[in-house]
């Protein structure tokens, strides 16, 4: 009989994760060494990416840094290149680095959706790319590599004020299931979550965002955001790292090309 404690175990996983310094990035870092992992954050905060690693070596877990800007090939090269040499492996990848910004459609200039499909879009590609030649070296039948690509539920439906940030993560819902399609006979999974509000940084643009369309304070934003889905709330950082670690994990050996939605049933409700 299968030792299901076996199927959640990530000791002997290496996993690179972007903008892995702060916010959810940092809460994926955590929750995959809590588990086990080697984990190699990667950002382009290196100081404060740094400070993640050296806490985290100082409790015991295996975690490492290199600078990274998601958007410049040669730099995801060079990260790659680092993982083989200091690990010899690959096993997940968390395409997690992205931005957000809200304007309307006529004050959104060329080079501001530019931008956001630079990061959101052209970085989840270049992750994709690069580690998967990595990935190929190592996995097999019964434990295959797992590329984890974070869309948003702006990515399954369209959002006043986030046309360019709902047109990136869209294209990363797409991205992941061509992939996907791509890569399973090379035993590489690929799947994407999609997380509502979280309580970050960049959950709290979405608040101030609210609070503007309704011109209202942010404790009233606060409370119509949470109206929105079923639980009442916004997610939390653990509650998509919690998402993450499943999928990385050999508990779901067998999905590939899925929408893992993480949004208090906001999607469903509209």
């Amino acid at each position: 009989m299968t030792n299901m404690n076996d199927k959640f175990d990530l000791s002997n996983k290496v996993a690179l994760v972007t903008g892995g310094a702060m916010g959810i990035g940092a809460a994926i870092v955590r929750g995959l060494c809590n588990l086990g992992a080697t984990v190699v954050i990667s950002d382009r905060n290196g100081e404060q990416g740094r400070a993640i690693a050296d806490e985290l070596v100082a409790k015991g877990a295996k975690a490492a840094f290199v600078s990274l800007d998601v958007t410049d090939e040669n730099q995801w090269q060079q990260a790659i290149e680092t993982v083989e040499q200091d690990f010899q492996r690959l096993d997940v990848l968390v395409n997690n680095a992205g931005i957000l910004f809200h304007k309307t459609v006529d004050d959104t200039s060329l080079d501001d959706f530019k931008l956001m499909n630079s990061v959101n879009v052209e970085g989840v590609f270049l992750g994709c790319k690069h580690a998967a030649r990595l990935m190929k070296k190592t996995a097999t039948l019964t434990s295959r590599a797992s590329i984890i690509n974070i869309s948003s539920v702006g990515g399954l439906q369209g959002m006043q004020n986030l046309s360019a940030y709902c047109t990136s993560k869209g294209a990363v819902r797409l991205m992941t299931k061509s992939i996907a399609a791509e890569l399973g006979q090379q035993n590489i999974r690929v799947n994407s979550i999609h997380p509502g509000v979280v309580d970050t940084n960049m959950g709290k643009q979405v608040t101030e965002m609210i609070a503007q369309s309704l011109n209202v304070d942010t404790d009233a934003a606060t409370a119509a955001l949470h109206s929105m889905n079923p639980l009442q709330a916004n997610a939390q950082p653990d509650d998509i790292a919690a998402a993450v670690a499943f999928l990385a994990a050999d508990a779901s050996n067998f999905m590939t090309g899925a929408e893992l939605v993480v949004d208090g049933g906001t999607s469903n409700c509209q």
